[in-house]
């Protein structure tokens, strides 16, 4: 009997594992599917932000500058005064554009590190040897009427 019910709990363990093995796959699948878009949608943000906010309006305002230190001013402190500035908006734009460019690579490594194995790792079952288990709370023996025990 003892052989019995170890058989039928191995079993039950089994049925177990591979059922949470199951809802675990469809759960990782939904789960990467939802931080990809995500990532997607964040990447795409950031790619707005550096065209929409910044840059077009700063390049607008270094060609405008352009413009500006191309006619030779008649007083020399003033065209270089033109000058600077346009070298300290080249500057800025540079600046601008290294910020965005560091959080898309950070965006990038979160992105990988997150769909790599953050949530690989969140929807597996341990591989050291932990199984699903199954322990049973009661053990009920009916024998026949009549029968000794």
């Amino acid at each position: 009997m003892d052989q019995d019910v170890r058989a039928f709990i191995k079993i039950r363990a089994n049925v177990l594992e591979d059922t949470l093995r199951g809802h675990l796959d469809a759960a990782r699948k939904d789960a990467l599917t939802r931080e990809k878009q995500r990532f997607t949608e964040r990447s795409r943000e950031v790619q707005a932000a550096l065209r929409q906010n910044t840059l077009d309006r700063l390049e607008k305002e270094i060609e405008k500058m352009r413009q500006a230190v191309l006619q030779v001013d008649m007083f020399a402190e003033r065209q270089r005064e033109k000058e600077l500035e346009l070298r300290e908006l080249e500057a800025e734009r540079a600046r601008r554009e290294e910020r965005y460019t560091r959080l898309q690579e950070l965006l990038d490594r979160e992105r990988d590190r997150v769909l790599d194995r953050v949530i690989p790792k969140r929807h597996t079952l341990r591989q050291s040897g932990a199984a699903a288990q199954v322990f049973p709370v009661a053990l009920e023996i009916v024998l026949p009427e009549g029968a000794k025990a």
